[in-house]
């Protein structure tokens, strides 16, 4: 043997790499005869309707710390609208307390704050407890 001849050449490793790679994927990819049967029409509900545990969760702003029960509900049913799994709670407050709405500012951790949180993790999905 030739110290100074390679043993195999650049080319015909990457062209050996690559129909090995191929070989593979098709093994991986091509269902064996053993495969169980696909229940199509269960596959596309699953698809359409996921468990609540599968869809998205979104990050839930209340702004200005200033909610109620009645409008937490009206937005967690808006959220259940469209397929949202689950919220991440973000409080904020504003510099400026003014409402013309005269909707009251929670205390973060207050009695009040605390019964809001509790009103909105009440009325959200549970996924534990999904069947």
């Amino acid at each position: 043997m030739n110290p100074k001849k390679p043993v195999i050449t650049r080319r015909d490793f990457v062209r050996g790499s690559a129909v090995a790679a191929g070989a593979g994927l098709t093994g991986i990819l091509k269902p064996s005869g053993n495969a169980a049967p696909v229940d199509e029409d269960e596959l596309w509900r699953v698809f359409h309707e996921p468990p609540i545990s599968a869809r998205p969760f979104v990050r839930w702003w209340w702004n200005g710390d200033k909610v109620t029960a009645k409008e937490i509900l009206r937005e967690l049913d808006v959220m259940k609208t469209a397929g949202i799994g689950g919220f991440e709670l973000n409080p904020i407050r504003f510099p400026d307390d003014s409402d013309p709405l005269n909707v009251p500012v929670l205390t973060w951790l207050s009695p009040e704050w605390s019964a809001a949180a509790k009103t909105a993790s009440g009325g959200a999905p549970a996924p534990a407890l999904e069947k």
